[in-house]
């Protein structure tokens, strides 16, 4: 299992899902910095997710600013071949053949500040962990979500120590500034008082 950014240079990408399908984006064009729909086609069989990319600022090759589209996304192995997109307001998963799906809805608004916005990827042996400004997810290499915690803007991820995701918060309703999330559970846990 690894993670990867596809960046969008030409518009399209296509990744194998090891020895499984492969599957292909296909960015619409955006208008400067608004998030992107993205097709995404397997076997034949193609479904357009709105604004699914991120656009970030960048400096090309000929010190040009330039927008890009860009999305993160975990794939699986030959072991067991998957695909999971973590677009901007949700997380889309390939398992299989043909089967795409969204699994997760994030906690994020059109009208967020989204200058606040940031991901994290943990991958696990046979799951990964995402945790994002406004909740944390665990979901399995089958595209099965394990479950999905909402969290506050105020929740600050610090780091992962062993099962727990740790975090800070200057209004945590735990009565703690110092907390984690139980990676087997998403159950939070008092770290002090």
């Amino acid at each position: 299992m690894n993670q990867r950014v596809a960046d969008f240079k030409d518009g399209t990408e296509e990744i194998k899902i090891g020895d499984g399908p492969t599957v292909r984006f296909q960015v619409f064009s955006n208008n400067k910095n608004l998030p992107c729909d993205v097709e995404i086609s397997v076997m034949g069989k193609a479904r357009v997710f709105p604004k699914l990319a991120w656009v970030e600022s960048v400096i090309d090759e000929k010190n040009k600013l330039v927008y890009r589209p860009k999305l993160i996304y975990v794939l699986g192995d030959e072991r067991k071949p998957f695909f999971v997109a973590i677009g901007l307001y949700s997380v889309i998963s390939v398992v299989g053949q043909n089967v795409l799906s969204t699994i997760i809805d994030l906690n994020r608004r059109e009208t967020d500040d989204k200058g606040f916005y940031f991901e994290k990827v943990l991958l696990r042996a046979d799951s990964f962990v995402l945790t994002y400004e406004g909740g944390a997810a665990k979901i399995e290499d089958d595209g099965r979500l394990l479950w999905h915690v909402k969290l506050s803007w105020d929740d600050v991820y610090e780091r992962c120590d062993g099962d727990y995701l740790h975090y800070k918060s200057e209004f945590s309703d735990l009565g703690s500034k110092n907390w984690a999330l139980s990676i087997s559970t998403g159950e939070k846990v008092v770290l002090d008082g």
